[in-house]
């Protein structure tokens, strides 16, 4: 069964549940293994919060 993740807004069949949000694979995995360093952390961090956060 597919279902749209709500970080990166594709359907995907396999991911978490995190406060009644669907998190896909592979953004599971962006996060799991985000650095500070990394030059993309920042809009990462954002987004996050955003699906965290959003409608609540």
């Amino acid at each position: 069964m597919f279902m749209y993740c709500n970080f990166c807004h594709a359907p995907k069949d396999r991911g978490i549940r995190l406060g009644g949000k669907f998190l896909c694979q592979e953004c599971e995995k962006i996060l799991t293994h985000l650095t500070a360093a990394n030059p993309v952390y920042s809009f990462i961090v954002k987004r996050f919060r955003n699906f965290l956060f959003k409608y609540q």
